[in-house]
C-alpha cells in the first residue's frame, strides 16, 4: 500500500482530521499528521472522540496519491486490516477495533480539497492506549489496551508500528484485496447496526463491494453507512 514518509508531529490540535483537511487545502497532500492531543476529535456521524493527553493513538493520514479512487473507503478498511493485525483485535464493518465485545478504536475516511480541487481521501485512526476510566456515557462499551492488560506501548512506538504495518497491506483497489487480512478478525455477522434514518438492522456479511449486507424486519438491505452497536447482539 501507498503510504506517505512525511510526518507532521502537532502538540495539540482540535481534531486530526480538521488539520489535516487544512493542509490538504494548502497543496501538501501526502502526509501522516500526529497529535499528542486532540480537544476535539470526532469520530463517524460528527460525534465527539474522547480521548486524553498521552493516552491515545489520534492520527491522520492524506493518501494524496489515492485521489480519483472509486473506492475511497477501502482505505479506511485497509488500516483497520493493519491496526487489528498489529494489535491483535478483532474489527467490525466498516472500521471499528474491538476487544472483548467493547470498542478499542475507530477510524473514520473523509474527502477533503486540496488546492486544486481534488478530493483526497484522508483517514484518521483514534486508539485507547492507556485509559482506565471512561466518560459514564460510554463507559459500558469503550475499552482500551491498558484495561483489557495489554502492555502500553509509547504514542510514537504505537503510531511508527502501525505505519510500518500499513505499509504492508496490498494496495486496496477492490474489497478482494482485503478480505484475506479482514476476514479472519470480523465480527460484524449477526451484530446489530443503526442505519442513518435511526432504524436498527442486523449484519448478514460484508460484500463484494466492502458494503454492508444486513437484514431489516425480515427484508434484506445493502448500505454503505451504519454505526456498529457495540455491547449488543
Amino acid at each position: 500500500m501507498r503510504v506517505p514518509d512525511d510526518w507532521v508531529r502537532l502538540d495539540e490540535v482540535e481534531s486530526t482530521q480538521t488539520e489535516v483537511s487544512r493542509l490538504v487545502k494548502q497543496g501538501r497532500t501526502e502526509l501522516i499528521l500526529l497529535a499528542k492531543h486532540q480537544h476535539g476529535g470526532r469520530g463517524r456521524f460528527g460525534r465527539p472522540w474522547l480521548s486524553q493527553r498521552g493516552e491515545s493513538l489520534t492520527l491522520s493520514i492524506a493518501f494524496g496519491s489515492y485521489v480519483g479512487h472509486p473506492r475511497p473507503w477501502l482505505l479506511g478498511m485497509a488500516c483497520a486490516c493493519a491496526a487489528a493485525e498489529l494489535l491483535d483485535c478483532n474489527i467490525r464493518w466498516p472500521n471499528d477495533l474491538g476487544l472483548n465485545g467493547r470498542k478499542l478504536g475507530g477510524i473514520l475516511t473523509d474527502l477533503f480539497p486540496d488546492d486544486h480541487g481534488h478530493m483526497v481521501p484522508c483517514v484518521g485512526i483514534g486508539i485507547n492506549v492507556g485509559q482506565t476510566e471512561f466518560p459514564v456515557e460510554i463507559a459500558d462499551r469503550a475499552t482500551s489496551l491498558v484495561q483489557e492488560g495489554r502492555a502500553e506501548p509509547s504514542i510514537d512506538q504505537l503510531a511508527s508500528s502501525f505505519i510500518e504495518h500499513l505499509r504492508t497491506m496490498p494496495d486496496p483497489q477492490q474489497w478482494t484485496d482485503l478480505e484475506p487480512h479482514w476476514m479472519p478478525r470480523d465480527l460484524t455477522p449477526g451484530k446489530s447496526y443503526r442505519l442513518p434514518n435511526g432504524d436498527v438492522a442486523t449484519a448478514i456479511r460484508v460484500g463484494a463491494g466492502g458494503e454492508l449486507h444486513c437484514e431489516l424486519r425480515g427484508e434484506p438491505r445493502v448500505v454503505l453507512a451504519a454505526d456498529s452497536i457495540f455491547g449488543k447482539p
